[in-house]
């Protein structure tokens, strides 16, 4: 890779984000499992998911157009007039959403989320999302002009409102809607800040507007928006039908599993932020540099699952109390991430391709499969149903969208390498609820997942080595 180090370094800039949101995260588990009650920690953390979840659904996608034409904007259009388009829509619906939800339906909601009547906290939801959208748009134009200063100012202080700010409410109350209150109000303030810093960031259209354009617009971004919500949806079925079955400590715990699962994708969401630019920028010369880059993302997919096996109990000694039951299943749910940083490099043909309705169809499989799987062994496995679910919706999300995927831009030059260093990531997480019996267990299988590791992607560590001095 004759570019290794400029594209190592494009990583490391992005990769500034995670790290501080995993240091925030470590902070805060310690306060959450020894303060919050499971119940209360339930709530907050269920609002915190569904607000991910409608940010994800009601830009209707052209959050996402914003950034596959961001380069190419349709004729009559800038990027700067498409991030404005998709700000309108995106406050509009919102709006309208959270107006029917309060005027017609404010019990059913309030019951389902909180389990009980709190209308007030609906508007909250509205706002808090309504904030999200913004703060999206305003970040997304940050990756995009690979402006890593302002995304990671942008990104830290995101954090610190919504992973910080009901930490410091709990000095007061433990109550879970002053924390709500906290999150959505400091979520809105800071978007108007950084909306009055970058409001050359949006601009009306230069010329005449098509309706092509705009068609072109929705048809990319409503089945993208649709691939997004369920694969969020895919991390949070769980939730709802502990939540649905008014099981809020069960949220509670499932919720610090999924948090702890993760604190170590430092690595997956420093390159899935720095990737969607180097795609689209170099899907049509760099095919062999991709295709590299993937053997280096199962390497490391892989090496991430490994450690944290090896270092779980240094990790689990910061969770108090009833969360630490977590330990058991923590891994199983971590399939998840892994395996949305695997598609990053085996299904971009799809959106290459601009056939986002295979995205849609393998998640909405997965999704399905997630619920079936929760709904029918709740019951007699309680919270390790819901792992189970998560972990098959993200192993047939992944082959799905991987096989879909490489038939539409090849960038798996070795299949069956792929194949059975995936099946080593899969055995080594269910393995895991055995192994985390026994620290000598846990070290044991750590090591030899990256034996194995090293053995199998030697070549691909020589070349990225080699590369990196000739690039020094």
């Amino acid at each position: 890779m004759s570019d290794a180090k400029s594209m190592l370094k494009g990583l490391a800039g992005f990769s500034i984000v995670p790290i501080t949101t995993a240091f925030i995260t470590i902070f805060v588990i310690p306060v959450v499992s020894n303060v919050f009650p499971a119940e209360e920690y339930g709530k907050i953390n269920l609002f915190y998911s569904v607000g991910t979840l409608l940010m994800a659904a009601l830009t209707l996608g052209l959050d996402n157009s914003f950034i596959r034409y961001y380069f190419e904007p349709p004729r009559g259009l800038t990027c700067k007039s498409i991030q404005l388009i998709a700000l309108a829509v995106g406050l509009l619906v919102t709006v309208f959403v959270t107006f029917v939800a309060v005027l017609f339906t404010p019990q059913a909601v309030s019951d389902y989320m909180f389990g009980e009547c709190q209308p007030g906290l609906i508007v909250m939801l509205g706002l808090y999302v309504a904030s999200l959208i913004l703060f999206r748009l305003l970040n997304t134009d940050a990756r995009m002009q690979e402006n890593v200063r302002r995304y990671n100012v942008q990104s830290i202080a995101q954090a610190f409102v919504t992973r910080v700010a009901f930490v410091f409410v709990a000095l007061f109350s433990t109550y879970y809607a002053y924390s709500i209150v906290a999150m959505s109000v400091g979520m809105l303030f800071l978007s108007l800040f950084f909306l009055v810093l970058q409001r050359d960031a949006f601009a009306f259209p230069e010329g005449k507007v098509t309706a092509s354009g705009i068609k072109m617009l929705f048809a990319f971004g409503v089945p993208v928006m649709m691939t997004n919500f369920v694969l969020h949806l895919n991390g949070m079925v769980g939730k709802l039908v502990m939540s649905g079955a008014g099981m809020y400590e069960a949220v509670g715990v499932f919720a610090i599993a999924t948090t702890l699962s993760n604190v170590f994708t430092v690595i997956p969401s420093a390159f899935s932020a720095w990737w969607s630019p180097f795609m689209y920028r170099n899907y049509k010369t760099k095919q062999r540099t991709i295709a590299k880059v993937h053997d280096l993302v199962m390497l490391a997919s892989g090496l991430i699952v490994a450690f944290i096996i090896i270092f779980q109990e240094v990790l689990f000694v910061i969770v108090g109390g009833e969360y630490a039951t977590c330990q058991a299943y923590f891994m199983i749910i971590m399939l998840n991430p892994v395996q949305a940083l695997i598609c990053e490099t085996t299904s971009y043909g799809i959106v290459l391709e601009e056939k986002p309705k295979y995205n849609v169809l393998a998640s909405a499989f997965g999704v399905t499969l997630s619920a079936v799987i929760t709904l029918t062994l709740m019951k007699e496995m309680g919270v390790y149903a819901a792992a189970l679910g998560v972990a098959a919706s993200a192993l047939a999300i992944s082959v799905m969208r991987t096989v879909i995927g490489q038939r539409c831009y090849k960038t798996i030059e070795a299949p069956t390498k792929t194949l059975a260093c995936a099946a080593l990531i899969v055995t080594a997480c269910f393995l895991n609820t055995i192994l985390c019996r026994s620290i000598a267990s846990e070290i044991a299988g750590g090591f030899a997942l990256i034996a194995i590791l090293v053995l199998m992607y030697r070549t691909q560590i020589k070349e990225a080595v080699i590369s990196l001095r000739r690039s020094s």
